[in-house]
């Protein structure tokens, strides 16, 4: 099974730090005002505050050139139930604050295209394109969102596992770049509202098959509790 480049639960249910359970060391940041709610696998998952100034962030400062190729972000979101907007945020890949490359929303209209999850991604001539419009699930229920992003320029998004058609194939070439230096959840990284919690979120700097995507879906980051007094297990 390929290594993730970072892989974060957001199961802590307190303090300022996201662990990074890829042992790669990239913890992400907490700021602002957020709040934790029931998870997917854990007690805890992480909803990110609403204002920019809210949400998570792990920033190295300089190019990631690990990133420069073949990327699949996946993550469980849980979209706010009874909200509406034309900017739900989940998380993504950022070259700065607010600029994103790779953003996945659990609901965006843009351009008459409402659809949930959703995927935008942008070149470094602010070209956006945009993947999952298939997709219309906006409900109070988890779901799993994987973007595989292939340095040929194919994108291919799958929904709780199943693959999502067409695939999208760009004119644009390796859009990520090597000036990825954000990798976050929350509105701390985008001017959309946070409107939904984040668990299990995994960065890979390569291209994951739908069995290497099944695998991991069904594989909590840190692992879930096997009864009282039993350690929990960890799986990046």
């Amino acid at each position: 099974m390929p290594a993730p480049y970072a892989a974060w639960a957001f199961n802590e249910g307190a303090g300022t730090v996201i662990k990074d359970y890829s042992g790669n060391g990239r913890d992400m940041t907490i700021s602002g005002t957020n709040s934790w709610v029931t998870g997917k696998y854990y007690p805890d998952a992480f909803q990110p505050g609403a204002s920019g100034a809210d949400g998570a962030i792990w920033n190295n400062g300089s190019a990631i050139a690990a990133l420069a190729g073949d990327v699949t972000v996946m993550l469980w979101y849980l979209h706010t139930a009874g909200t509406t907007t034309t900017l739900s945020h989940a998380g993504g890949l950022y070259s700065s604050p607010g600029t994103s490359r790779l953003s996945v929303y659990s609901y965006r209209n843009r351009s008459s295209i409402a659809s949930s999850p959703h995927m935008t991604l942008r070149d470094s001539a602010a070209t956006i394109v945009d993947a999952g419009v298939n997709g219309t699930v906006a409900d109070s229920s988890w779901h799993n969102v994987a973007f595989v992003y292939h340095a040929s320029g194919a994108m291919d998004e799958y929904l709780d596992g199943t693959l999502l058609s067409p695939t999208i194939t760009p004119a644009t070439a390796n859009p990520i770049g090597t000036t990825v230096v954000e990798i976050g959840a929350g509105s701390i990284l985008s001017t959309a509202a946070a409107q939904a919690a984040v668990q299990d979120m995994r960065v890979f700097a390569s291209a994951l098959t739908a069995a290497d995507i099944a695998s991991f879906m069904d594989t909590p980051v840190a692992g879930v509790p096997a009864g009282p007094g039993l350690m929990m297990a960890s799986f990046p």
